[in-house]
């Protein structure tokens, strides 16, 4: 009904401004072109031009989807390492090892005459043990004893006789595990 109510009012606005207008106008009579308006229930025999309303176009908006789409909640797998298992067992704690036996020995004269002692003096790592003092002369090997004290030293004091003048004696000691040597040449 109220499209029926404007088109009504735009013919009357054309009618009313067409009627202004003079007759020297090249457009045809405004009574010519005015349009009578009918009913739909009006006889079909009726000489009167009959406008028609166009069919409005759809205005309904196309369905719009309101579901939210599904979204995927897992999480994401958590990768771990475990961590590296010892492949070799930690070595056994050891005692520490003595130290390997040594000695040093030394003569009270390097150089003595016939006829007289020597003492042979021994220092070592070994305390408390047996010392052995071998002689070797140009002809014979003579052999001495004696002990080192509580910190390993010890001196074995013997008579060298009457050995070849300028031959240098060879003298070999041992304090327990260790050996040393030392020399003298009678004069």
């Amino acid at each position: 009904m109220r499209r029926l109510t404007l088109l009504v009012g735009v013919v009357l606005v054309l009618g009313a401004c067409s009627s202004s207008k003079t007759s020297s106008s090249p457009l045809p009579s405004p009574a010519a072109s005015t349009p009578t308006i009918v009913s739909p229930s009006a006889s079909a025999s009726s000489p009167a031009i009959s406008a028609t309303t166009p069919t409005p176009a759809r205005t309904t908006p196309a369905a719009v989807r309101t579901t939210p789409a599904v979204v995927r909640t897992t999480a994401a797998p958590v990768v771990t390492t475990p961590a590296p298992v010892a492949s070799t067992p930690a070595p056994a704690p050891t005692t520490a090892a003595a130290p390997a036996a040594s000695c040093s020995a030394s003569m009270s004269d390097p150089a003595p005459g016939t006829g007289g002692s020597e003492t042979v003096s021994v220092t070592s790592n070994q305390p408390s043990t047996a010392i052995t003092v071998k002689a070797h002369y140009k002809s014979t090997t003579s052999t001495f004893t004696g002990f080192t004290d509580a910190s390993g030293a010890g001196a074995v004091t013997f008579s060298i006789g009457h050995p070849t003048s300028g031959y240098t004696v060879s003298v070999y000691v041992t304090a327990g595990q260790a050996a040393c040597s030392t020399s003298f040449t009678p004069q």
